[in-house]
């Protein structure tokens, strides 16, 4: 290890010089014995980075060996760190449109402070309406703040061909929120831009997400049977006459299996109907469809529908409908696909996120991660030598069982036979 002595502004015959910060020479105690009037002079003069640091007592030659002379603090470990995050490139996608659900990325250029709850304002509002803001779904990870539109939230029917604006960083003059690196540098200036949403053609997207349904009686072996009454009871729900848009890509059981999960897609309208135009729910888009399922689904009331026989038969169980993603048609896919130049520097800014991230595990880490993986093996070990143990007394009183049997039977086979004997 190479030793540098700390530089600082001192005060010497009078004028102020630059020299090496002796605490003896140049420092004056408080009346607590602390030495405040040298400052450690780093800007400029150490370059940014991981330091051990401690204080050096010299002492006058005794005239013994060198390092008797000498005595020294423990070290610590600090890091000089005082360059502030600042945004890398733009804001991702680059495009002016983004569609609904993609995922709007910062890049910085510092590792950020993401310990939840997260340090910082992020907000998205339309433009021209600042009140009403939209709620998110937000992820801080390493030197990025990722986030999107939360649609199980928000009806994203209503933000369709819109212009919106996003910021991050402190947000108002009363807010005390702050984007920070992970040393405490702030974000000088926030960040803001804005863009449209991509003004998508409803009637020609399709719809996936989740549908839970509770009180259900589901087995391995009918959860396949089930397929066909999950999409009837969606039918029923939605007021729709036919099930044939409502398709089943999965289902099963879960939480005992008095639950069933399925994943539902809920294909575009054949009556090309951009908006709800109509009462016939067949002509709703999907998206709709789903936003008057998860409707129906907070208002949790039984709904009923009329059987063959003219009985009413009532449809009491408690559904949860959530993650919801649109899948654009073909035409909006071909019309709002990126040009090759956008994607391009795209993918250089997505390529240093991805190398700033390997490149901030550092030996330390990787030293502390080595570390927890030795004591999980060495957990795993112990806990496979308990089982085996235990297994090992099974097996001991199990073979004690069998000789005790044993014994047992021979006892009463023995007597049987000498009742036998007696009896003749």
């Amino acid at each position: 290890v190479v030793w540098s002595k700390a530089l600082g502004k001192v005060s010497d015959g009078g004028a102020i010089q630059t020299k090496e910060l002796d605490l003896y020479k140049y420092g004056k105690e408080d009346n607590y014995g602390f030495v405040t009037n040298l400052k450690w002079l780093l800007r400029g003069v150490v370059i940014e980075g991981t330091y051990e640091i401690k204080v050096e007592c010299e002492c006058f030659a005794a005239g013994g060996p060198k390092d008797y002379d000498i005595s020294s603090t423990m070290s610590l470990i600090g890091v000089y760190d005082v360059t502030a995050p600042k945004l890398y490139g733009s804001p991702l996608p680059l495009n002016d449109v983004v569609l609904i659900g993609e995922e709007i990325m910062f890049v910085f250029t510092e590792p950020l402070q993401c310990s939840k709850p997260y340090s910082f304002d992020v907000q998205m509002w339309l433009y021209g309406s600042s009140t009403e803001k939209i709620p998110l779904q937000v992820i801080c990870e390493g030197n990025h703040v990722s986030l999107q539109v939360d649609q199980d939230k928000y009806n994203v029917a209503n933000l369709i061909g819109k212009k919106f604006v996003v910021e991050i960083g402190s947000i108002g003059s009363q807010s005390s929120a702050a984007l920070t690196d992970q040393n405490g540098n702030l974000l000088e200036y926030n960040v803001k831009f804005s863009k449209t949403f991509a003004n998508l053609d409803l009637s020609q997207a399709s719809t996936s997400f989740e549908f839970v349904l509770d009180n259900v009686t589901c087995t391995d072996s009918t959860v396949g049977a089930l397929q066909n009454s999950t999409r009837e009871k969606i039918r029923v729900i939605l007021g729709m006459s036919s099930i044939d848009r409502i398709q089943i890509i999965d289902l099963n059981c879960i939480d005992d299996k008095n639950k069933t999960a399925a994943a539902i897609r809920i294909a575009p309208s054949t009556g090309a109907r951009r908006f709800l135009s109509s009462n016939n729910k067949e002509n709703y888009d999907s998206v709709n469809l789903f936003y008057a399922l998860q409707d129906a689904s907070a208002a949790k009331k039984p709904i009923s529908r009329m059987l063959s026989s003219g009985v009413h038969d009532s449809i009491s169980n408690h559904f949860i409908v959530r993650g919801i993603k649109i899948t654009p048609g073909l035409a909006d896919v071909a019309l709002f696909t990126k040009n090759a130049t956008l994607l391009q520097t795209e993918k250089k800014i997505r390529d240093f996120e991805k190398t700033f991230h390997l490149n901030a595990i550092s030996t330390n880490v990787m030293k502390d991660l080595a570390i927890e993986l030795l004591e999980e093996v060495k957990s795993i070990s112990e806990e496979s030598n308990k089982i085996q143990s235990l297994l090992k007394q099974q097996h001991e009183q199990d073979a004690k069982m069998r000789e005790m049997k044993a014994t047992y039977e021979a006892e009463i086979l023995e007597h049987e036979h000498e009742q036998d004997a007696k009896m003749r």
